[in-house]
C-alpha cells in the first residue's frame, strides 16, 4: 500500500527545490562575476579604443604609433582605509590624492576610475601595493618618437584614440580605414623637420622673439615636406608646461602678404610675350608698350 505524503512533507520537498535553486542562481553569478563578466555591466561602461595605423614620413621613417596600456578601476567598498588607499594610489600613479580620497568616500558606482593609459612601469608600482579590488583595463596610446620635433604638424589624439589637431585629424579617415598593418605616409621628411626645427630655435633665440615658425614646400608638387612652430609641446604628455602650446602659427595664424605678392606679377610679367619682347628702337626711358601688347596684355603701364 503507497504512502500518501502529507502536506508537511510536500512542504519540505517545496522547500528544498527553491533552495536549490537559490544557491545555482548564486553559483552562476558568482561564476559570471568571476571569469564571464564582461565589464561593461560592472559599474563602468566598457571602452572599445579602436586602433590606428602607424603614420612614417615619406621615407618610411615612424612619426606615431598605438602602445598598449591600461587604464586603472578600484573598488573602494573593499578597502580597508579609503584616504590611505587613495594617498598610494596617487603617488604610484600621478593622479589627484583629493579627488580620489572624495570619489572614495562618496562613491556611486561600484567601479572609480583612478587612472587612464598608465604604463607596464606605472602598472608595477600599483600591484606592489597589495592593495585589493583593484582591476586593469587594456587600452592604446598614441606615442609619438620625436616628441617636440613634429608636435604641431601631427598633432595629438584623445583619451579615446580618436584624432583631435594636426595630421591625426585630418588623416583620421585614412588611419582607421587601414588594414593589414599598412602604415599610413605623410609627405613630411623628418631629416628635413629636424633641420628647420633647429635653425628656428636658433633665430628665435638670436632675436628674443616670442614665436616662430617656418614651412618648406616642394614648389613642383606643393607637398609640405617640413612644417614647424614654437613654442611646441611635448605630445606624449597629457598637459602643458610654462610657455609650451598646441597653437602651430603657420596654419592658424593670418598673414597680410605684402610684397611676397610682387614676386607673382613679376613672374606673370615674364610670361606674357610682350615682356619678352620689348620695342627696342625708342631708347630706354621712353620705351612704350605697343597697342596690340596693351590691349591683350593684363598689365597696365604708366608713363606712355
Amino acid at each position: 500500500m503507497a504512502v500518501v505524503p502529507g502536506t508537511f512533507q510536500r512542504r519540505i520537498v517545496i522547500g528544498a527545490v527553491f533552495c536549490v535553486a537559490a544557491f545555482a542562481l548564486v553559483g552562476l553569478r558568482l561564476v559570471d562575476v568571476s571569469l564571464l563578466r564582461e565589464r561593461g555591466g560592472s559599474g563602468y561602461e566598457s571602452r572599445a579604443v579602436a586602433a590606428r595605423a602607424d603614420l612614417v614620413d615619406r621615407n618610411g621613417q615612424l612619426l606615431a604609433r598605438d602602445i598598449p596600456v591600461k587604464d586603472l578601476y578600484a573598488r573602494p567598498h573593499v578597502f580597508w582605509d579609503k584616504d590611505q588607499a587613495a594617498h598610494d594610489l596617487a603617488a604610484a600613479t600621478g593622479a589627484s590624492e583629493g579627488r580620489l580620497r572624495g570619489a572614495f568616500t562618496g562613491a556611486k558606482h561600484p567601479y572609480v576610475l583612478v587612472a587612464r593609459q598608465i604604463t607596464p612601469a606605472v602598472e608595477s608600482r600599483v600591484m606592489r601595493l597589495g592593495l585589493p579590488g583593484l582591476e586593469f583595463e587594456p587600452g592604446l596610446k598614441r606615442y609619438y618618437p620625436d616628441g617636440r620635433d613634429a608636435a604641431q604638424v601631427l598633432g595629438v589624439t584623445d583619451p579615446d584614440n580618436n584624432g583631435v589637431s594636426g595630421l591625426e585629424l585630418g588623416l583620421q579617415k585614412q588611419i582607421r580605414a587601414a588594414s593589414n598593418g599598412e602604415p599610413v605616409t605623410t609627405s613630411i621628411d623628418m631629416r628635413v623637420q629636424f633641420i628647420l626645427a633647429h635653425e628656428l630655435a636658433a633665430q628665435r633665440e638670436t632675436f628674443s622673439a616670442h614665436a616662430a615658425g617656418g614651412l618648406v614646400m616642394d614648389v613642383k608638387t606643393g607637398e609640405v615636406l617640413a612644417m614647424a612652430s614654437l613654442p611646441n609641446f611635448d605630445p606624449n604628455v597629457r598637459g602643458l608646461n610654462g610657455e609650451d602650446t598646441m597653437r602651430n602659427i603657420m596654419s592658424q595664424d593670418v598673414y597680410e602678404l605684402g610684397s611676397v605678392f610682387k614676386i607673382f606679377t613679376f613672374a606673370q610679367a615674364l610670361e606674357d610675350p610682350c615682356w619678352r619682347n620689348p620695342p627696342t628702337s625708342a631708347p630706354p626711358r621712353s620705351r612704350c608698350v605697343p597697342a596690340a601688347c596693351a590691349r591683350s596684355s593684363s598689365f597696365s603701364i604708366s608713363g606712355c
